[in-house]
């Protein structure tokens, strides 16, 4: 058996039962035979099978990836921008992070939730949202309004994308010092996801031109975000961005409007 056989015969030898035993192995190596054949094509059912079923997830995350892409722009657009800022702030956030060392995956489902940060928009009136000077106090009120209507509209989802988004929505303009709104949270109390937008999405602000105001110079714009280190932002992500400027610089450049 150790040699490889499978079978024996004692003497004296018959030729029926030769004949028997012959007839019993070679049925059973059809048989196998069989099976191994039925488990290849059932390996490539699988494999079939479990491609059309990730093309089809794939097919599903596109359609979400673009509904939300989609929803935020017609929030932005009232404001006069354009879906650039959109991916600018996307890209910044998932740079940010990985700077940060968050996981991939958290780092993808970052990208995608930052997007959303200013959903709330859409329910601030355009006499306020696009008017061309400063707000007065009231119209202040209102304006800042925005994070809690966004979060508004994110509540209360099962799914972690929507829970993060709805973070950022409401938190991305707390201030490190606890000066910020709506909740007046201070240092890691700001959930560290809401953080990072904040510090990007004020970076694209400084950087892009709106109704009310112009473009501010790069290096004017990098003094203003080291001198709200430890205010607004927090520090160590404030260190982090700085120590990799030049990659935020080539994200602006390439989606610039």
């Amino acid at each position: 058996m150790a040699i490889g056989a499978v079978d024996y015969i004692t003497k004296p030898i018959s030729s029926l039962e030769v004949r028997a035993r012959i007839r019993t192995h070679l049925r059973l190596k059809a048989a196998e035979d069989a099976l191994r054949e039925q488990n290849h094509l059932l390996e490539i059912k699988v494999a079939q099978r479990t491609k059309k079923i990730q093309e089809k997830q794939n097919e599903i995350n596109g359609v979400q990836h673009e509904a939300i892409l989609r929803l935020c722009l017609a929030s932005e657009l009232r404001d006069k921008e354009t879906g650039m800022h959109i991916r600018r702030i996307q890209e910044y956030s998932a740079l940010l992070g990985r700077k940060c060392s968050l996981p991939e995956d958290h780092v993808e489902l970052l990208y995608l939730a930052s997007a959303m940060h200013d959903l709330g928009k859409i329910g601030i009136p355009d006499s306020i949202l696009l008017k061309p000077g400063k707000l007065d106090a009231e119209e202040w009120i209102i304006m800042k309004s925005h994070t809690v209507i966004g979060a508004q509209s994110l509540a209360n989802s099962r799914f972690r994308l929507i829970q993060l988004a709805e973070s950022i929505a409401r938190s991305h303009h707390e201030r490190w010092d606890g000066n910020g709104y709506p909740d007046g949270l201070k240092g890691v109390e700001i959930p560290m996801e809401a953080r990072i937008v904040s510090i990007v999405d004020s970076f694209d602000a400084m950087l892009s031109q709106r109704p009310y105001k112009k473009a501010m110079p790069f290096d004017e714009v990098l003094e203003i975000i080291r001198s709200e280190r430890a205010l607004a932002f927090d520090p160590a992500i404030v260190d982090i961005f700085l120590a990799n400027i030049a990659e935020f610089q080539s994200v602006a450049t390439a989606l610039s409007d």
